[in-house]
């Protein structure tokens, strides 16, 4: 499991895609954020995508996926390369049991611990995971949307949706 972590497919190859040859650096990068900030610094629970997560422990958490990604060609991205603008959609959707104390407004309170990291304009390093952990380029929050999804018997839920965006420069014309 540590090998898909860290940027290998099951048989050892490099997995590449989008953030300096790796969509695993993307994937690292968001998540390494987000165990800093909300994990560590707040303390909220956190479910990172291929990771074991015993959500029967826990009253509340947040889970973090990687929704959707979509790069935009152009012809000049600096004064001698071409390069691509990668938009990014990062989902993370809140839940908190009912029953848990302070439900009524636990839900409204970990969306707003969450909206504080990703305002609009926030930088978040964008790192290089597969080789020697150097900073590539900065992921730029454009965009923050949050709402509640219809609860069930269960659990409140609550989603927020961050579009970040970077420019990858991708070769000479």
């Amino acid at each position: 499991m540590d090998d898909q972590l860290y940027g290998r497919n099951n048989a050892g190859s490099e997995i590449m895609g989008l953030a300096g040859g790796s969509a695993a650096n993307l994937k690292m990068s968001l998540e390494k954020y987000c165990k800093d900030s909300l994990d560590t610094t707040e303390g909220l629970n956190v479910d990172f995508e291929g990771l074991a997560f015993d959500d029967t422990s826990v009253d509340d958490w947040v889970q973090l996926r990687i929704i959707d990604t979509i790069s935009e060609f152009h012809r000049q991205a600096s004064a001698t390369k071409y390069g691509e603008t990668a938009n990014v959609l990062f989902q993370i959707s809140i839940f908190v049991k009912k029953g848990y104390t302070n439900t009524s407004d636990r839900v409204y309170r970990m969306r707003d611990i969450v909206a504080k990291y990703f305002k609009v304009g926030e930088d978040i390093d964008l790192k290089d995971y597969i080789n020697d952990g150097a900073t590539l380029n900065k992921l730029r929050v454009r965009d923050f949307r949050d709402q509640p999804l219809p609860e069930t018997n269960e659990l409140f839920h609550h989603i927020c949706q961050v579009e970040v965006d970077y420019t990858r420069l991708t070769g000479n014309p």
